[in-house]
């Protein structure tokens, strides 16, 4: 069951558009962690090194599995961290969308 619904949350996560979507990809590009004002070199889902450490403690302070996805399934959404394997698919070009006039 738990399973299912972490697909679930997944597949949202990844067909989702955010508000703050231009930022975080110009931050991405960038190659500057996604929250306001730090600056810092992303490490991982969007995140710096200190942002992502900060981000697994909160996430391990959750009582249960179901709690811990509807958390990091909030936290992708108000564009706090990114869903896993978006930076790298936000990052990959495709050198053909370029010959596709």
């Amino acid at each position: 069951m738990k399973e299912g619904l972490a697909r679930q949350y997944l597949l949202e996560a990844l067909a989702m558009k955010r508000p703050n979507e231009k930022r975080l990809k110009e931050q991405l590009n960038a190659n500057k962690c996604i929250l306001d004002s730090c600056g810092a070199s992303i490490k991982s889902r969007g995140l710096c090194d200190a942002h992502l450490a900060k981000f697994y403690y909160a996430i391990r302070g959750k009582s249960d599995g179901s709690e811990r996805i509807e958390f990091e399934q909030r936290c992708i959404k108000q564009g706090l961290i990114l869903a896993p394997g978006e930076q790298s698919r936000w990052k990959t070009t495709n050198p053909f969308e370029q010959a596709a006039g």
